[in-house]
């Protein structure tokens, strides 16, 4: 896949994209979506200025992050953070949450899954 073909799948997988500049040279993107049910912002970076990255924004590098992403995630810590970090969540019960960032963790895997096929 080429970057373009990369980056709309990620739009179609219903995340927004946006451009990170860093001293007006592009380093990465920024994704965006909300979980399904509470809605909770969950912005994930695509950062290829790593110096494993010396070939910098390639569509390997973007697939590598991606997947990076998803194996990184782990619902449980992501609810156990935000459990203890906004109150105003405590209302819908951690088990709720933990579903929410199941469905989440989903989303990245066929995320990762369209972009590595």
């Amino acid at each position: 896949m080429s970057i373009k073909e990369i980056l709309r799948a990620i739009e179609d997988a219903g995340f927004t994209v946006h451009e990170y500049h860093e001293d007006g040279k592009l380093c990465g993107y920024e994704i965006e979506t909300w979980t399904d049910d509470i809605g909770i912002d969950m912005i994930h970076f695509i950062d290829c200025r790593d110096t494993f990255y010396s070939d910098g924004i390639t569509p390997e590098n973007i697939a590598h992050e991606l997947q990076s992403i998803y194996t990184d995630f782990d619902p449980d810590d992501e609810a156990v953070t935000h459990w203890e970090n906004y109150k105003e969540l405590h209302g819908f019960g951690i088990g709720r949450i933990v579903r929410d960032f199941e469905a989440h963790d989903k989303k990245l895997e066929a995320l990762w899954l369209n972009v590595s096929a």
